[in-house]
């Protein structure tokens, strides 16, 4: 992740995001090349790239566990973030 790519344009996103979840985000890093990584204030971690948001985890902990050691846990697995999820 690299917390200085997260940053651009980031102010309008996190805003879309607290419009759409009900609750702020902070850009967290860039994961895979092409999605901005946000932490909510509930903890929840979400990836947010061309057209997708994905939710790496519903907390920081169970994130990075997918993240970085591929532990995909609960249903995310089996999540396709280029085909759901539109950020508007």
């Amino acid at each position: 992740m690299d917390p200085v790519d997260a940053c651009i344009d980031s102010a309008g996103e996190a805003s879309r995001l607290a419009r759409r979840f009900g609750e702020n985000h902070s850009p967290l890093g860039m994961w895979s090349v092409q999605f901005r990584t946000y932490v909510a204030e509930s903890g929840r971690v979400l990836a947010v790239g061309p057209m997708s948001v994905w939710v790496l985890g519903s907390t920081f902990a169970e994130a990075l566990a997918y993240v970085v050691v591929g532990d995909g846990g609960g249903n995310r697995a089996e999540q396709a973030p280029w085909l759901r999820n539109r950020l508007t």
